[in-house]
């Protein structure tokens, strides 16, 4: 189920406080008061009122993928200052080091693959292209940040299927689009 923008603007202004007062909200948004009680109205009858705090990225038009790395030098991740530079970008979820062999998995959220391409090479450029090794996964699983958000919970999909609001890939398709736009690109 897409979303209009205006039910974007609305639900990004509930954020921590899914019962926040509308008189609240209408200082937020410059829409008037009986347009927030409608759509509140409406996300609650759609049953879309979750008990703990989330986020549905995919019914935002996000996907989350996993990037897979290894730095060229031992060295370069033992310092505060690439970790630093990292929490600068707002699409990145979390950063993970991997079995201890200087090997880190990075969760960002992008719109689609093409985007996953224009990511990698800001992270390289901040990173002075340190990557000696690489992988791009693209994760099914749905993604929740710790805020209270209205949504409409979404039907368990296909493992083989990935759905972008008005598009659906197939895995392979993705896959060969990343693997052809990282031939293009060198990094």
């Amino acid at each position: 189920m897409g979303i209009s923008e205006k039910e974007k603007a609305i639900l990004s202004a509930v954020e921590l406080n899914a019962r926040r007062p509308l008189a609240q909200l209408k200082q937020r948004l410059p829409y008037r008061e009986h347009t927030l009680r409608y759509f509140m109205q409406k996300f609650e009858v759609q049953n879309g009122i979750y008990p703990k705090p989330v986020i549905n990225f995919r019914q935002l038009g996000y996907a989350e993928f996993s990037i897979y790395f290894t730095p060229s030098s031992r060295t370069t991740m033992r310092h505060e200052g690439p970790f630093k530079r990292l929490g600068r970008f707002g699409q990145i979820r979390s950063l993970t080091s991997l079995a201890g062999d200087y090997e880190y998995q990075l969760i960002c959220q992008v719109p689609g693959p093409q985007d996953v391409v224009s990511f990698l090479e800001r992270m390289c450029v901040t990173l002075q292209n340190t990557f000696t090794a690489r992988a791009v996964v693209m994760r099914l699983a749905e993604t929740h940040l710790g805020r209270k958000y209205l949504a409409k919970p979404q039907p368990k999909l296909p493992a083989i299927v990935v759905r972008k609001m008005d598009r659906e890939y197939l895995a392979e398709q993705l896959d060969r689009r990343i693997i052809n736009a990282l031939i293009q690109k060198p990094f």
